[in-house]
């Protein structure tokens, strides 16, 4: 959870840093990480504290989205670092953003796999 909280200030930090007055196109896959992000923490938590196996299988199973949301973000901020058409310093910030919501929802997902650990004795390894 302090991993989380760590990145949570980082994602603060960045978009606080950048130049609102750009209008940088904020990526619906911004978003959807966004959502994704809170959803794993909130599931992965309900899961660790009733032990739920099934709600711990979800909240790693939803790393798949995530994995693809930021896939997607790294794709369209690239492709407008490349073409030299917005303000770089606010692209980097929203490419990094989407990196730091990603690890978010990997430590989610960390949560999780303690849970099944609680239940047989075996630690999963994040693939």
């Amino acid at each position: 959870l302090t991993r989380i909280m760590d990145q949570e200030k980082e994602v603060a930090s960045l978009i606080r840093e950048m130049d609102h007055s750009a209008n940088s196109e904020i990526h619906d896959s911004i978003a959807e990480l966004f959502m994704v992000a809170k959803g794993m923490i909130s599931n992965a938590l309900n899961a660790y504290m009733s032990r739920d196996e099934q709600v711990a299988q979800d909240v790693i199973k939803m790393d798949d989205k995530a994995d693809a949301a930021y896939l997607a973000t790294k794709n369209f901020y690239t492709d407008k670092l490349a073409a030299k058409v917005d303000d770089p310093g606010n692209l980097v910030n929203l490419l990094l953003v989407g990196k730091y919501l990603e690890r978010i929802c990997d430590h989610a997902g960390n949560i999780a796999r303690w849970v099944l650990y609680q239940k047989s004795g075996v630690l999963e390894s994040e693939e």
